[in-house]
């Protein structure tokens, strides 16, 4: 029974590579920048909000505005880290 379940295994992992890649490398890479564009559009709707909102409480003096000053600070660096991961994925991980 082992040596039936072995050899099945063994079957698999031979077939099933080209059959999982027949889509082909363009379907991926086309799909892989549709999200990346999406994402890129989530985070800065999400950083404009932020920083929308530490406006907002800086206005009505619930805050300090170097509070602001701050937040946008933190949304750069965290845009330049997406930007910067972005980068090295292109030059290394290809």
């Amino acid at each position: 029974m082992n040596k039936r379940v072995l050899l099945a295994a063994i079957i698999f992992a031979t077939c099933s590579t080209p059959l999982l890649a027949a889509g082909g490398l363009e379907p991926a890479t086309d799909a892989i920048d549709t999200f990346r564009k999406w994402f890129y559009g989530f985070l800065g709707t999400g950083s404009l909000a932020y920083i929308a909102y530490n406006c907002g409480l800086a206005m009505f003096e619930k805050q300090q505005w170097n509070d602001v000053m701050l937040s946008v600070g933190k949304t750069a660096a965290a845009g330049g880290s997406v930007v910067g991961a972005d980068w090295a994925w292109r030059i290394f991980g290809s």
